[in-house]
């Protein structure tokens, strides 16, 4: 699933109808936003593609900083469709965070990995344990592959594991290519 944030002081694209279509149908157990608006972190969750679709068009229309974007496909916390385990999570009330990828160890039926690595690791850790580097190695450690994006409540973003993604012409960083849509080749 593709999340997306520009760079620092870089004019904010919005994305296209086309890439948000393309990542909701090969990510589509639901979806999130992570945004500031009016100096507050805010998140939003929903398994209904029209409700993601107007309601992130209505936060671009009035915001220009950045908005995390998630589409969720469930590898654990599967049990039931609840909003639990979409993403975004919030570490505090002023950090959040979504996760791209599968974190071994952690998840079950009930809750997804990154609901317990949240749980169990990131809320103990100390408030500032973005700024410890030792710390966000030891967290890259833990994690492996996956990705972590996490945005603060004063528009500073933080991608751990940012070269496994890759960034787009207009500003925009994916995790992953899932944006471009289903390929078919062959006959």
């Amino acid at each position: 699933f593709p999340v997306t944030i520009p760079p620092p002081d870089y004019v904010v694209p919005t994305l296209s109808i086309e890439t948000i279509q393309n990542s909701w149908d090969n990510n589509n157990q639901g979806g999130g936003l992570l945004y500031v608006q009016n100096n507050v972190l805010t998140s939003f969750k929903t398994f209904d593609y029209s409700e993601f679709v107007q309601k992130y068009y209505d936060v671009r229309g009035n915001i220009s900083t950045p908005i995390v974007l998630h589409f969720r496909i469930a590898t654990s916390g599967t049990s039931k469709e609840n909003t639990e385990n979409l993403h975004p999570f919030f570490v505090s009330e002023n950090l959040g965070f979504v996760h791209n990828g599968v974190i071994s160890g952690l998840g079950n039926k009930k809750h997804s990995d990154t609901n317990q690595f949240n749980t169990q690791i990131l809320q103990k850790l100390p408030v500032n344990f973005l700024q410890n580097s030792g710390i966000v190695e030891l967290i890259k450690d833990r994690i492996g592959y996956s990705k972590l994006i996490f945005l603060d409540n004063k528009n500073k973003y933080t991608v751990i594991n940012e070269q496994l993604g890759h960034w787009d012409q207009l500003g925009n960083w994916f995790s992953n290519d899932s944006y471009y849509g289903v390929i078919v080749t062959g006959k």
